[in-house]
């Protein structure tokens, strides 16, 4: 017996369906393999902002920390640790043109004009202006140069978790802002001021798929674009294991590209984020251990991306 034309067609679909998995479906699995753990040259220590991001141009990350609190000179200090010696060399230790100061979140983003990453402070308290505001001190400097200094569009405000990004694509850290409580479309919300515009102009202002929830850390990250909206859960999870969770950009931030369990067990002894560790394409799972270890040292953890 024939089919007709729109049996047929129903039927191909069917078939097709089955045969190629969804995208969802096909990168089910990933973050259940460890590749790497080890312990570092740093004792534990929990006084500023630890996190991975190459400092060296080979294309592995390094640990970079950012010592806000308590240090020897009475400045912020660098301190890195290369990825070739396993993290057991230091590379760099330096004070920077910032005095020690915690009034907001300190990260190292990439440069345009240097191998060492620039060092950003994005200070969302006690500001004279009452608004954000963002520093920046050059990697080309190591540390001793601000090339930047301004007010942001944002006022005051730590409802949520700070970060910069390179969201528009055009070579400059764009401020992102992702608010986890007090939201007024009672879900997250991501907000993202442009670069371009040293900040004053907002590129998206959006609610997202996740209802309010600040149980772990938040980024932007290229996990299946170059935007998308990653959460890394690692306390009252479901699955009583860290959780990884990505919103896509392409949906708005309306629809989920993934929501997996990881083969670490819940813990909260450092911060956690999605990294390309081994220069596979793929984002990995990097957890910086920075207290309550087994070596006695900071420690850095990874699981694979790969299903």
């Amino acid at each position: 017996m024939l089919l007709n034309g729109s049996l047929l067609l129903s039927f191909a679909s069917l078939v097709l369906s089955a045969a190629v998995p969804s995208k969802l479906e096909a990168r089910a699995g990933p973050y259940q393999t460890r590749i790497y753990e080890s312990g570092s040259t740093f004792l534990e220590e929990d006084n500023g902002w630890w996190q991975l991001i190459d400092a060296t141009g080979d294309g592995r990350p390094d640990l970079f920390y950012i010592k806000n609190r308590n240090t020897g000179t009475g400045y912020v200090e660098v301190h890195i640790a290369s990825s070739t010696s396993n993290y057991q060399t230091r590379i760099l230790e330096v004070p920077t043109t910032f005095v020690s100061e915690d009034n907001g979140t300190w990260r190292a983003i990439k440069s345009a004009n240097s191998v060492l990453p620039d060092l950003v402070y994005i200070k969302t308290r006690n500001t004279p202006s009452g608004n954000v505001e963002v520093h920046i001190a050059s990697g080309a400097s190591t540390y001793k140069t601000r090339t930047l200094e301004v007010v942001t569009t944002f006022g005051n405000e730590d409802d949520g978790q700070w970060n910069v990004y390179d969201y528009d694509g055009d070579g400059k850290p764009d401020l992102v802002f992702i608010k986890t409580s007090n939201t007024g479309t009672a879900t997250d919300e991501l907000f993202v001021a442009s670069g371009a515009s040293n900040y004053q102009t907002r590129l998206i202002s959006t609610g997202t798929t996740f209802a309010v929830e600040d149980n772990g850390f938040w980024q932007l990250g290229a996990y299946s674009s170059t935007r998308d909206l990653i959460y890394i859960k690692d306390r009252n999870t479901g699955t009583g294991t860290v959780e990884v969770h990505v919103a896509s950009a392409a949906s708005g931030y309306k629809s989920r590209l993934l929501d997996v369990g990881s083969t670490f067990g819940q813990e909260t002894n450092g911060p956690w984020s999605l990294v390309d560790w081994n220069k596979d394409g793929v984002l990995d799972l990097v957890y910086i251990k920075i207290k309550n270890t087994g070596t006695g040292t900071v420690e850095v953890h990874v699981a694979t991306g790969k299903s």
